[in-house]
Parts: structure tokens; sequence; C-alpha cells
């Protein structure tokens, strides 16, 4: 009855609230600081997950309750559909435990917005001495930081972690948002200087060193990807003391939360009889109270890394949900105690604004891969000199107008299109990686791509490919072309040319590719051929049957309109004519018919043409 009445005045006192604004959209993983505490003995407590989701700050979907059997199937419980944290779950879960990878399968189609993966701490996790952990290694010396056991698990947790953020960010095209938290410290809860007996404190802080560097790696990796950092160690060191403070451990010792006291370590009763306590009846879980205090703090590391205003909960707010609400003095007091000023201080911004970090996702429609397409970016805006770009996952991104820009760009796995009189200015470095490739068009109207910084084409196997812009009679082939310009340049282009668009221009056509002069890269062009029609480097049989299926109606080069004045006609095949059997100084001589046989072959393509042109000018 009491749990069933607290939450019930939980949800009236946070309507107002939950009212005003959207609730966000949040998918979770982890371990069982973020796995709902009803799935647990201690279900009297609430975690951060529950408490958001129950006052309407959070939408994680429905609980597994109208599902065959109670459960999703899974690696999950019968909690919220949109929870993939486990208890008991380590940093390797991520991976193996299908908790990204479930949760990104779902991203599109559940319209999740959130994402905050908060993992580590079960790396660490203090089983009673004699029961081998990496603690107790640590605890005894057996096993140090400098130790390669130690430096290569700190690697490969940290290769797992980075694999989730990415696969999380780029799976996540509904203006996706991140957030990543590092790892507490299980050296301050009653469970582990209590009943497992880790009770030096020295010792533990031995512990406390490696969990330091890991949470140090894990600070940049946050800064890598842009995201959000929040420092739940710096928290749980606040909030519960240090390894060597004789206060560690005294039960007496309180923090005010709203003017009740907290009773930071003590441990709440299987009956929860002790809710004032800090931690659980297990002794290692934090209890409502702090769990209501994280909850804000996850709600502030999107607030500040992506400009939203969402509500933090008041400390009377979470005194209801631990059903302490008629203790409160009347006015929020926690950070009064605190070396911190607010929960700004536990969120760790990354060096340049995520809001700032676009990836491509292509979300603006089929066929649709305009760079000035917000809905093509995530987060949802167009880039400007201040983001940082990244395209991949063999995306082709179109810049077809004068004016975009960019601070910087990383061309992965994808193709960046500067077409037709669009310029792309950017205002840092391009990267353009073994599997990218630039496109650029040429004509009366060069597109451009321009490189304040950098310009990195040392990895092997990428490519420029160059696509012919026609645009009416005289249009212009042939010549120099600029199609880059750069501030300083490192290696060349693995490929150049080749395409499988009509326009593209093959490798044949290529006379030159010069990159050092006046920090341009110039392709050089030979002339065209006015009757290659396939753009080959010829002027042959297969361009007349090219011309053939064409005759008498409208078309363009790459159907036989030589003279592009849009329709494929006698003037057409004269121009073919005249050029037959030519070839660019590259090509084979053996594909230069015999003069007996061109005789021949176009004496009978003339007659059939006219006949042809007879035949459909007579049906028109």
């Amino acid at each position: 009855m009491t749990k069933t009445c607290t939450a019930a005045i939980a949800l009236l006192i946070l309507c107002s609230t939950s009212n005003a604004f959207a609730a966000i959209i949040l998918g979770v993983v982890g371990d069982s600081l973020s796995d709902e505490y009803a799935e647990e003995t201690y279900d009297y407590a609430q975690n951060w997950v529950q408490q958001l989701a129950a006052a309407g700050v959070a939408d994680l979907g429905p609980t597994a309750a109208g599902q065959p059997g109670g459960t999703w199937g899974d690696s999950r419980r019968t909690g919220y559909e949109h929870n993939w944290a486990r208890a008991g779950a380590v940093t390797a879960d991520l991976q193996r435990g299908g908790q990204v990878a479930g949760l990104t399968a779902t991203t599109t189609a559940k319209g999740i917005t959130h994402v905050v993966a908060a993992i580590g701490a079960n790396d660490f996790f203090p089983y009673p001495m004699g029961s081998w952990s990496s603690y107790e290694a640590f605890y005894n010396s057996w096993s140090s930081l400098d130790d390669p056991f130690t430096q290569q698990m700190i690697s490969d947790n940290m290769a797992v972690a980075d694999w989730a953020a990415q696969m999380a960010i780029d799976n996540n095209p509904n203006d996706g948002r991140f957030v990543l938290a590092n790892i507490p410290d299980y050296g301050m809860a009653p469970f582990t200087w209590g009943y497992a007996g880790y009770d030096n404190g020295e010792q533990r802080e031995l512990v406390t060193t490696v969990i330091k560097e890991v949470n140090r790696q894990i600070a940049e990796l946050a800064d890598t990807h842009h995201v959000p950092l929040v420092d739940l160690f710096s928290f749980s060191k606040a909030v519960f003391g240090e390894n060597t403070d004789p206060r560690a451990m005294d039960p007496t010792v309180a923090l005010q939360l709203g003017g009740v006291d907290i009773f930071v370590h003590q441990i709440d009763t299987p009956t929860n009889t002790n809710p004032q306590a800090g931690f659980v009846d297990d002794g290692i879980h934090p209890h409502t109270t702090v769990q209501g205090v994280m909850a804000n703090l996850f709600v502030e590391a999107f607030n500040l890394g992506y400009g939203e205003s969402t509500p933090l909960f008041t400390e009377e707010q979470i005194l209801t949900h631990a059903g302490l609400d008629h203790l409160y003095g009347g006015s929020d007091t926690l950070f009064g105690q605190l070396a911190a000023e607010s929960y700004a201080d536990f969120i760790i911004l990354p060096s340049s604004d995520p809001t700032s970090y676009l990836t491509w996702n292509n979300q603006g429609g089929a066929g649709n891969s305009n760079w000035a397409t917000p809905a093509n970016w995530a987060p949802a805006q167009t880039p400007d000199e201040n983001a940082e770009t990244t395209i991949a996952n063999g995306d082709t991104v179109r810049v077809d107008s004068p004016g975009q820009a960019a601070k910087s760009v990383a061309l992965e796995s994808g193709t960046l299109h500067v077409a037709s009189g669009g310029e792309l200015a950017v205002a840092e470095d391009v990267g353009i990686q073994s599997d990218g490739t630039l496109q650029v068009d040429v004509g009366a109207t060069t597109s451009l791509l321009e490189v304040t910084g950098a310009l990195d084409l040392s990895a092997v196997g990428n490519a420029l490919l160059l696509r012919w812009q026609p645009d009416g009679p005289g249009s212009e082939f042939g010549g120099d072309y600029v199609v880059v310009t750069y501030g300083s340049l490192d290696g060349a282009f693995g490929n150049v040319g080749g395409g499988s668009d009509p326009y593209s221009i093959p490798e044949a056509y290529i006379a030159d590719v010069e990159y050092e002069e006046d920090n341009q890269i110039t392709v050089s062009l030979h002339s065209l051929l006015a009757g290659d029609a396939d753009l080959d480097g010829d002027v042959d049989f297969g361009d007349y049957m090219i011309l053939e299926a064409a005759f008498g109606g409208a078309g363009q080069f790459t159907d036989g309109d030589f003279d592009l004045d849009g329709d494929v006609d006698f003037g057409d095949y004269m121009i073919l004519e005249a050029a037959f059997g030519e070839s660019v100084p590259v090509a084979s001589a053996a594909a230069i018919p015999e003069p007996g046989t061109l005789a021949m072959l176009l004496g009978s393509a003339l007659v059939g043409l006219v006949v042809l042109g007879r035949r459909r000018r007579k049906t028109a």
C-alpha cells in the first residue's frame, strides 16, 4: 500500500511539470545501476530510470507485461522496452550481450532520440575476499596499473566502449543525442568495506587508481565522439567520501536532501524500514534518494550538451519518490554541503560543442543527397563553418550550390559530390580515407572544394571522380580545371576517373593531374570527341548504336545529341561520321576500323538512319 500511494503522490506532484515539456524518448545500455530495481528483491526502491519514466520526463516504452510470457525474449527481463541495461553486465556485454545491437536495431522504429550508456563498475566488482576478482587483485597488489594484463584489460574495454558509442551515434537518425557515464567507485559501498572484507582504505585506493586511469580514457573517448560525460566517479566521491577518510564508513554521516538527513553509509532493511539510508539492503546499490540525484545528472548532461531545457527534479520531488516528502524541510539543501555548486560540476562537456559534430544519415527521403537538407544530418541541422562532419556508410552527399561550409570533413566510406555550380568551403581539414571518394563536376561552371587547412589524401585507394556537366551548345570540355584548393597537402588520389554515371569522365580523357602548383589540384582533360556518346575515349560503332536507338527523338549528349540542341537528328549523325574512328591519345589504335570497313559501315548506317527517321516522324 505504501509503495502504491507513494508512486501516486509522485505523479500528482510532477504532473504539472511533465505536461510542460515533451518527454525525451530514451534508450539505455548499462548494468544494475540502470536496470530497473523492480526486477530485484529491493523493489521497494526506484532507480534513476524508473523515476524519470514514472514522472513522464523520459519515455522508455512499455514494460513487457503485454508480451508473450511477460518478457521481451532476449537479454532484457520485464522492464521498459528501451532499457537494455542488465544487472551484472560488464563492459564487454555491450557487445557480446547484445545490448547495443538490440537498442540500435529498434532506434529508428521506436523513435528513440536520447541514449545513455553507463557501464563498467562491474569490471571492478568487489567479490568477497577469497573469490578472485580484478578488485581483489588490485587491492592485494597482485596486479597494478603498469601490468601488461591491466593495460590489455583497459585497452579491450575501451575498444568495446568506443564501438558502442559509435554504434549508438551512427544508428540514431532521429536527431540522436548520446550521453556517456564513467565508472563510479565500489570502494565506498558498505558491501565492499563490510561484507566483502575490503576494509583497508589505503588498499582500496590502489583499486581507485586503476579506475581513475580507465575514467581518464573514457573522458578522452567522450571527447573524441563529441558527447557529454556524466562524471559518476566524482559524484560518488562527493557524496560518499574518499577511501582514506575516517568518515567513509561512519553510519552517522548524513547529507541533507531538502533538509532531510540521508545517511549515506547506512543500508536499508529488506522491508524498507530505513528509507533514509544511502543504500538498499544489499549494501551496494544506491537507494532511491541518491538515484534521484543521479537522474538529474543524466538530464543535465543532455541539457548542457545539446542545449535542451528539460526540468530537473526538485529535492522535494526526489523525497516524494522515496516516500519521505512528509519530512521535506522547505528548500533544496544538497549543494550547500558538497564541494560543487550545481549538477553542472559533474558534467564534462567535449572540447567542441556536440551540436557542431554532424554525421550524415541521409534521412531526407529517397534519392535526396543534398548537403543543405537539415534532415540529412544528425543532429538535424545544415553544416556551417563550425560543424565537424563525417560521411560514411557508402552514402553520397551532394553540394549543388555555392556558400556551403563546414569546419572539417571526414570522408570515410562515402562520396562527397561537389556538383555543377556548387562550392564547399572547409574552414579546417578534409581527410579522405581509403573508401572515400570526391566527385567533382567540370564544365563551364566547374565546382570547387576549398580546404583552408590540411587535405589528407594519404590513405591508399581513395578516388577522384570527374563528371562532365554539359550546359548547351558549345559546352566546355577539355583543358584545365581547378577542382580543389588547400592549405597543405599530404598524398595524392589513388584513383582518378571512372564512375557509373553516364557523364562520368573516364581515365582515357584525363591528360594530367597537377597537385602542388599554387596550392590547388588541377585536372587537365583532352578535348572531347564530339561523337563519343558513351564517353569511353573513342568514337566507334558502339556510339553509332546509341545514336541509332535515339534517332528522331529528344535526347542529350549521351543519347547522341552531339550538338546539344535537344534532339538526335541528321546533324548529329554528320558529327559522328566526321569523328568516326578517332580516339583520345591514350586510346588503343586497334579500335580504329580500316578505311574500307569504315565507309561500308557508315554508308549502310546512313540509309538505316534516314529510313528510321522517316518512320519516327511518320508515327509522330
